[in-house]
């Protein structure tokens, strides 16, 4: 008996309803939520009779939905986007929940790992750049932003709810916000002058298999998912599907703009899989949001130079960049966000989530809105040119030219033989390119740029914005 009590218990936690009502919402459907602008905006929950009545202060006539197996769905149309409070009112056979102060904006899903789960409060003793600031000016935005966050969970079957709240900010609240999507949100509805929702659903360490079906796992990367799954030994965030159907799932299917992804540390061990998994997870989520087109972008960010396992020298960091960079090109409208340059050596969360946020903004605005800041991105090597005993290096992003430097660091050579070493680099003026060369390397047969785990690296162009790390071999191409 006291097991039936708790399932008791936690059904009521995870829903949020009048004492006596019969109507029963998702957290997600509260009040402070945010509803996707021009839209047909999906709504769900259960109830007990046959049919239930949706009706919102902007619609004409209330819509009336059938109620199946004691669930129900339905889809309402929103208008253009505005800062005035609405209220939604879902009625059933006389009881009635009312969700009150709900925006109209745009909504964007961020996952990942801690990167993107590290809140405005930061970690002990790892601050959050600007955070003190951002708490002082957080009551300006209570019209702005709103933010929810999915409750850490691991589930071996997809969940309908979880236990959250929409949050308005203020100098208390904005300290439990994922610091990475408050600075995407804050910079999003400055630039579109429009509320802006954020669904935040991350988990430290979690790996992207994660956040991927059993199913997709089994079926197309051969995964042996009992045997993963049923290992004590592998941690649940590592474990196939888990994440996906703990924390995922609940929110499947809310009208959204977009993706905003920060992951891919806990993957360093096998980066030749996960362009592959990236692609695979990224077509799933689309399919579960009704995304067929691919009209959602999906946008992630480069993990950080770091000196993982104490080693700084190591290839686990750009080598995972690397498959990040190959997954935009199997990814339809995705975008990488580049930080290069704001990795800390003994520091695997950069503090510079504010850098990461606007620059995510920026990319976001880029593919879903027309907003287009030019040379607002990483830049790649366009060509590579072995000549002289020196290497020349086009950049693209760079319409300015490069940031004035007279001592860029991070680039290295390597002859024949295969051994890089440190290379001197220097800008060419008036053009997006740089000359590499080193005493040690006669004939250069390879050139790399912030190609180890941590390097020191200053190459930018004139927004400030760093390239990406880069290998490239003489008559190959990077690789």
């Amino acid at each position: 008996m006291k097991h039936y009590g708790i399932i008791i218990l936690s059904m009521l936690a995870l829903l949020q309803y009048e004492a006596q009502a019969r109507v029963l919402l998702p957290a997600l459907f509260s009040d402070n939520m945010v509803l996707q602008q021009n839209s047909s905006a999906a709504i769900w929950g259960q109830a007990t009779g046959s049919k239930v009545t949706v009706s919102a202060d902007w619609l004409g006539k209330a819509v009336e939905v059938p109620v199946t197996k004691g669930k129900w769905k339905v889809s309402i149309p929103t208008p253009a986007a505005s800062y005035e409070p609405h209220t939604i009112r879902i009625s059933d056979n006389g009881s009635e929940a009312v969700i009150r102060n709900v925006l109209i904006g745009e909504v964007w899903i961020c996952s990942g790992q801690s990167n993107m789960e590290m809140t405005m409060r930061g970690y002990y003793q790892q601050e959050i750049s600007g955070a003190f600031d951002q708490a002082l000016k957080a009551s300006l935005y209570k019209d702005k932003v709103r933010a929810i966050t999915v409750e850490r969970y691991e589930s071996e079957t997809p969940r309908g709810a979880f236990r959250g709240k929409w949050v308005i900010p203020d100098p208390g609240s904005v300290m439990g916000i994922s610091a990475t999507a408050w600075y995407f949100a804050t910079a999003l509805a400055d630039m579109t002058g429009v509320p802006v929702g954020i669904i935040c659903t991350s988990r430290s360490s979690s790996k992207i298999e994660a956040w991927i079906p059993k199913e997709i796992l089994s079926a197309e990367f051969g995964y042996d998912v009992e045997k993963i799954n049923s290992d004590p030994g592998i941690r649940g965030i590592s474990k196939c599907g888990l994440l996906y159907n703990g924390m995922l799932a609940p929110v499947a299917g809310y009208t959204a703009k977009g993706f905003l992804w920060y992951q891919g540390e806990s993957n360093r061990d096998n980066p030749g899989a996960y362009s592959g998994l990236m692609s695979a997870m990224v077509s799933c989520w689309r399919e579960q949001w009704g995304d067929y087109d691919a009209d959602m972008p999906f946008i992630y960010v480069q993990i950080a130079p770091y000196a993982y396992e104490n080693d700084p020298d190591g290839l686990s960091v750009p080598e995972l960049v690397d498959a990040q960079l190959k997954a935009s090109e199997l990814i339809r409208n995705s975008a990488v966000v580049a930080t290069t340059d704001i990795g800390l050596k003994y520091r695997i969360h950069p503090p510079a989530k504010d850098i990461v946020g606007r620059r995510a903004a920026v990319e976001a605005c880029r593919k879903a809105y027309s907003i287009d800041i030019p040379d607002a991105s990483g830049m790649k090597v366009s060509k590579a040119e072995f000549a002289g005993g020196k290497v020349f290096v086009t950049f693209d992003n760079a319409g300015y030219g490069l940031k004035d430097n007279d001592d860029i660091k991070g680039f290295e050579l390597a002859g024949a033989d295969g051994i890089f070493h440190k290379a001197e680099a220097s800008i060419i003026k008036g053009k997006p390119m740089v000359v590499v060369s080193s005493d040690k390397v006669k004939v250069p047969a390879e050139v790399r740029y912030a190609y180890r785990n941590y390097i020191e690296t200053n190459l930018e162009n004139t927004l400030g914005y760093p390239a990406f790390p880069f290998r490239f071999a003489a008559g190959q191409g990077a690789k």
